[in-house]
């Protein structure tokens, strides 16, 4: 398994990913899985009929190529008032980390599937190997002041 690092953190809770969350969110969260674990493979997969040719465009040069995603997180989802799931993700690439939301929703004949992808690159919540060591929570670093 792979250590965690401050970045992780930004997503507050991940996804529960074993399968046991009730549905239709397991659902959801399985889409966002196979979208995610397609970057991994330089493929788009996972999206509804309509919005595979956007979530493309948005993605530019992520799929692919020296860029390519190489790891990503999946934050708890949010429930949207108009029906379907926002995950936010953290994605993982040379360059650093990228924060995002995946929106999920459920395509009529088609199930499960990635909407829309939104990427805040300006908001990069730090750059693999910038630090010293991995951040680790369970390893106390602050001294007592015995006060």
């Amino acid at each position: 398994m792979a250590r965690l690092s401050p970045g992780d953190f930004t997503l507050g809770p991940l996804e529960d990913l074993s399968g046991t969350a009730p549905e239709p969110r397991t659902a959801a969260a399985e889409a966002a899985r196979v979208f995610l674990n397609g970057l991994l493979e330089g493929r788009v997969d996972g999206t509804v009929p309509d919005a595979r040719d956007v979530i493309v465009f948005i993605l530019g040069d992520l799929p692919g190529g020296d860029l390519r995603i190489q790891r990503w997180r999946l934050g708890r989802g949010i429930r949207r008032p108009e029906g379907g799931w926002i995950f936010p993700i953290l994605l993982e690439n040379p360059e650093g980390r990228i924060l995002g939301e995946a929106v999920v929703g459920e395509a009529p004949g088609t199930g499960w599937g990635l909407e829309l992808v939104v990427l805040d690159r300006n908001a990069d919540p730090g750059k693999p190997g910038r630090s010293a060591k991995f951040f680790d929570p369970t390893i106390r670093t602050v001294k007592p002041t015995g006060r």
